[in-house]
């Protein structure tokens, strides 16, 4: 029986043409208007599309596709190295092999390019509001804090609660009303609205609070996923903050901002008091560190059913606390980092003065 040769060079070529498109977005990321022009004519519409398609799905795409590239990898590593051994040219059928995942890599990582990493670089949330925070106060601070205290403490009293006085709505019920959560601020923000999907529930979700995260939106497929193990009173704010990247937006410290401001003024009570929640989070957090006798006095405002949902908040991730979450934490920070947040995982907190800038001038 003849052996079949091997094609390298359609494998070959398979691997160069997404390395020659990886190789120009790396060339041209820094030239004015590239990174704008990828996001808005060709991430956009590809995105569109794709979250057309997996809208269709009634599970997470995303993670079919792990799956699928995990059962892939470790079968096509197998079956390559059988196939070498086996080969009258190992050299060449393990030179092919090689690059056929070479190819597969590069694909993968052209399509992440093109449909979302252009978005870092192109305009955000500051160039196209106009709103340029260039930090606060304490008394600012301070002001904005006590204010989301006080809507919290006030809306704590009209969503569910269980016996134990914590905030319970299952995570069906919280993200079926998705829609709702921009449907004001898009009319101060014209550039917010256009269609978005449904988020989805993960299967993995423990997986996810195991490697501290609460959501993620994937670029590839259009799909916003989200944790729905964690606490529920974060859940609608954690809706509001991926539907932003669903938007195009990529700051991570924007996203934030978005979700408390977009939940917040919504209309819907638990949406909002899930956004005002964040937002206490976020400022009381800032202020514990530039005033702690201001910070008391914020909490000591607070309600009874904001302290149990805090607490209940803070519970829930002590226990996910392991070397496992702090590497992943650590890969992100670097991720975003190359991506151009030098802030890193603080960027999660660096939103503080988008919202105290924000609120400053349309509350007070």
């Amino acid at each position: 029986m003849t052996e079949k040769k091997p094609h390298i060079k359609t494998a070959a070529i398979l691997a160069a043409v997404p390395a020659f498109l990886t190789g120009l977005f790396l060339v041209l990321q820094s030239c004015p208007g590239f990174c704008e022009f990828v996001a808005e004519h060709i991430g956009r519409p590809y995105r569109s599309i794709a979250g057309l398609i997996s809208s269709a799905m009634p599970y997470s795409v995303m993670e079919a596709l792990y799956l699928i590239a995990i059962i892939f990898f470790v079968c096509f590593i197998i079956s390559s190295v059988v196939a070498a051994v086996k080969s009258h040219r190992r050299i060449l059928t393990a030179v092919t092999r090689f690059l056929a995942l070479l190819a597969v890599i590069l694909w993968i990582i052209t399509l992440f390019l093109y449909s979302w990493a252009a978005n870092y670089r192109a305009p955000g949330f500051s160039e196209k509001s106009g709103i340029h925070p260039d930090g606060c106060t304490k008394e600012e601070l301070y002001t904005v804090a006590n204010y989301f205290a006080g809507r919290a403490s006030s809306l704590s009293y009209e969503v569910p609660r269980n016996d134990k006085g914590v905030f319970t709505l299952p995570a069906p019920e919280i993200i079926k009303d998705f829609s709702v959560a921009y449907s004001r601020l898009t009319e101060e923000f014209p550039f917010l609205g256009g269609r978005v999907n449904k988020p989805k529930s993960m299967l993995f979700s423990k997986i996810m609070s195991a490697t501290g995260f609460t959501g993620i939106y994937f670029s590839i497929t259009g799909e916003t996923n989200l944790n729905t193990d964690v606490p529920a009173c974060f859940l609608p704010f954690t809706v509001a903050h991926e539907l932003a990247h669903q938007k195009g937006f990529a700051s991570e410290q924007e996203c934030n901002f978005l979700g408390v401001a977009a939940s917040e003024s919504c209309g819907d009570a638990v949406y909002e008091y899930s956004g005002c929640l964040a937002g206490l989070l976020y400022t009381s957090n800032a202020l514990y560190s530039a005033d702690i006798e201001a910070w008391y006095d914020v909490m000591s405002q607070c309600s009874p059913g904001v302290i149990s949902d805090l607490s209940d908040n803070n519970a829930y991730w002590a226990k996910w606390e392991s070397p496992v979450e702090e590497a992943a934490e650590s890969v992100y920070d670097s991720y975003l980092k190359s991506q151009g947040q030098e802030l890193g995982i603080k960027s999660y907190g660096a939103c503080v003065d988008l919202i105290v800038e924000y609120y400053i001038n349309r509350v007070f």
